[in-house]
């Protein structure tokens, strides 16, 4: 039987910052995502899940940051599952125990952060006008960027990225000589804005690469202060 959801698996996917989602609130959306897969299957009649799969599932779902997303028969399916939970606790090891502790602390905090986080703003409602105005911020975001990378200036370069994308572009620029970073600015020609997919601005970088053109992606959020950054270049 193939089983869907493992929720350990996803959380830390999410959480060290595979990019999986675009936005710190994709992963509220992704985690209860998971959450009601979980739901289904486990109504199956031939879903036999582990006991260590029932606590690590009621131990993330039933966070209110979760729960609050959930309808009242989602919810109810998890408070149900109350019962079983101490009865699966005693048959789990110490080690189980712990690892399903290190994913909910590893949860509970990333929660915290996002408490204070400054809410999107709706794309969705922009004016033609508001909607120009933040295509020249961005671009002017991209350009700021690209010039602290031609000053080989790595960290400030970091600092336009998202806080999600962060670490996985500051490994990318660690694997490239400061040679191949200048021969990529070189080859870069102009960015533009091709759609809007809820809290993501998609560009498309263009470059000219051996006298042929080729077409990149270039997305932006809003990061969790508010601000917008680039998530994926």
């Amino acid at each position: 039987m193939k089983i869907k959801v493992f929720i350990m698996i996803t959380v830390l996917s999410v959480l060290y910052a595979t990019n999986s989602f675009a936005d710190p609130y994709e992963f509220i959306k992704g985690v209860c995502s998971n959450c009601k897969d979980f739901i289904k299957d486990s109504s199956r009649p031939d879903f036999t899940p582990t006991d260590e799969m029932i606590v690590t599932n009621y131990t993330i779902c039933t966070k209110p940051e979760i729960m609050k997303n959930l309808s009242s028969a989602e919810k109810s399916h998890f408070e149900n599952l109350g019962s079983r939970i101490e009865k699966a606790k005693k048959n789990l090891s110490p080690e189980q125990l712990a690892r399903i502790k290190g994913y909910d602390d590893y949860l509970t905090n990333h929660l915290k952060i996002l408490q204070n986080a400054v809410a999107p703003q709706d794309l969705s409602k922009l004016t033609k006008e508001e909607m120009a105005e933040l295509d020249k911020q961005l671009k002017s975001i991209f350009w700021k960027m690209i010039d602290a990378l031609k000053s080989n200036n790595i960290e400030l370069a970091l600092s336009y990225f998202s806080d999600y994308s962060k670490d996985k572009h500051r490994k990318m620029f660690g694997v490239l000589s400061k040679e191949a970073i200048q021969e990529v600015i070189r080859n870069t020609r102009e960015i533009s804005l091709t759609s809007i997919r809820g809290n993501t601005v998609h560009y498309e970088m263009t470059a000219n690469e051996n006298g042929k053109e080729y077409l990149y992606p270039l997305d932006f959020v809003q990061d969790l202060d508010g601000k917008w950054r680039i998530s994926e270049y």
